[in-house]
């Protein structure tokens, strides 16, 4: 699970101090009400769906941040924390990457990225590019970027070439159906969705003109 995106540090950093920010904060404002006690539960829930919102718009998507937001509103145990809430809660993020870093790299690597899938340290035309094991070395030398290889989640496929996550490994069969889809990028032939457009689009033009022909449709 150490190539999902919600494990990678910018999600378990960012993705905790957003919801213990908005957990404190929803904590904060019900604590103005005098029935605080009977409208914990609707802060919580309202918390934990803030802090979820917020994580898919800034892409750090954390699962554990919407423990996090709900326990600073419902937990007796942790209210009194208040604002230093939010330090405890980096300071333990912080160790467990820590752990993770030292723990993960022993035989794997860890993180696949620090900030973003996307390799943007290096451009296009300066990737490396890999030859996957077992594969047709025929098809690979079409060009030095035909197949190249990320740190990412995303496998796409241009005019220009395949770029494929390092830590996927294609069957001989994978890497002919990516590279048939990318000839057929180049060479601008039509997908299969539009040639059924086309085909549908065509059938109907012929009937409409067998029956225009069509004695039997004169007056």
């Amino acid at each position: 699970m150490i190539h999902s995106p919600a494990a990678q540090p910018r999600s378990s950093v960012f993705g905790h101090l957003q919801s213990v920010i908005i957990g404190v904060g929803m904590q904060k404002l019900f604590r103005m009400s005098g029935d605080f006690d009977s409208l914990r539960w609707l802060g919580g829930a309202l918390s934990v769906g803030l802090a979820s919102a917020s994580m898919v718009l800034t892409k750090c998507v954390y699962p554990p941040g919407g423990a996090t937001a709900l326990l600073a509103v419902v937990d007796p145990a942790v209210q009194h924390l208040g604002w230093y809430l939010v330090g405890l809660v980096m300071l333990s993020t912080t160790l467990t990457l820590v752990s993770s870093l030292l723990v993960n790299n022993i035989q794997r690597q860890y993180p696949t990225y620090w900030w973003t899938a996307a390799d943007i340290s290096k451009s296009r035309k300066d990737m490396h590019t890999e030859k996957f094991t077992g594969s047709s070395t025929s098809s690979l030398e079409k060009g030095p970027e035909y197949l190249e290889a990320t740190s990412g989640c995303t496998i796409s496929i241009t005019e220009s070439g395949i770029v494929v996550p390092r830590h996927v490994d294609l069957s001989a069969e994978e890497e002919a159906l990516l590279e048939n889809l990318r000839d057929r990028l180049a060479d601008g032939m039509p997908t299969t969705s539009e040639a059924a457009v086309r085909s549908y689009s065509t059938a109907q033009q012929t009937a409409e003109d067998e029956r225009r022909t069509d004695p039997r449709n004169r007056t």
